[in-house]
């Protein structure tokens, strides 16, 4: 199971301005981590994604801060939100379309060319700071149009 590296963002801000900006982060300081286990399947003819939770786990610890990946979002990439029990956005991520597999490999010519396959089914692990009060993951999948739809919503 690959840990899946994610640009994440985060503010300091109240509750009311932090959903009015989009809802990255809570303000108050977190101890505590999640770690999510998924399964993110696309269905070959219809092209719909489902995601079931494998696992869920929390701990102690902070997140230290990540730097922004420089990844451009794209097609298939997944916008992850942590929601309240009345569905403030408690974090939010954004991570890579992990059914997207790109495959780096030595041509006959001795250049690195790069190959990238779409994969049926995934697994792949969030990592989030924890807030007491999570209750549900919010997975919401980008298209081509860039337009998020929602693929699912778990309770925790």
């Amino acid at each position: 199971m690959a840990l899946t590296a994610c640009q994440t963002s985060h503010t300091s801000s109240t509750a009311a301005s932090t959903a009015e900006a989009g809802g990255q982060a809570m303000t108050s300081p977190v101890s505590q981590i999640i770690f999510l286990d998924l399964e993110l399947s696309r269905d070959s003819l219809t092209k719909e994604s489902t995601v079931r939770l494998l696992n869920k786990t929390v701990t102690d610890g902070r997140m230290k801060n990540l730097p922004h990946q420089g990844h451009e979002n794209g097609s298939g990439d997944l916008q992850c939100s942590l929601l309240s029990s009345v569905g403030q956005v408690l974090y939010s991520t954004a991570i890579p379309d992990p059914l997207a597999n790109t495959l780096e490999y030595a041509a006959e010519s001795g250049e690195l060319q790069k190959k990238t396959f779409q994969l049926k089914q995934a697994t792949f692990t969030l990592r989030a700071p924890y807030y007491p009060g999570t209750t549900h993951l919010l997975i919401e999948q980008l298209q081509e149009d860039k337009q998020l739809k929602e693929i699912a919503r778990l309770t925790l």
